[in-house]
């Protein structure tokens, strides 16, 4: 077994106290953790920007600023919202 890039013998685990942590998944964009990406997520983030309470993600951490960061250029900034509004689907009312 591998850990942290050093090899361990198996004897060195007891199978029973053995945990597996995975990295949190993260969705670009769904920045409210709802699991949808819609303008409720641009709101979140510039509410975060504009100091209303910050989002959801101001307290969860890492992955989840990972979201906010639409653009993925390493921070949370107003081309986030923006370019999230340019990603959402609009949806069309028929008449």
């Amino acid at each position: 077994m591998t850990v942290n890039s050093e090899s361990l013998p198996a004897s060195a685990f007891d199978a029973a106290n053995v945990t597996i942590r995975c990295p949190t998944l993260f969705r670009r964009g769904d920045s409210n953790r709802d699991g949808s990406i819609d303008i409720s997520d641009a709101i979140c983030i510039l509410s975060g920007l504009f100091g209303f309470g910050g989002g959801p993600c101001q307290a969860v951490g890492a992955d989840c600023l990972k979201a906010e960061d639409v653009n993925d250029d390493g921070a949370s900034d107003i081309t986030d919202p923006i370019m999230l509004c340019k990603l959402v689907p609009r949806k069309r009312s028929r008449a």
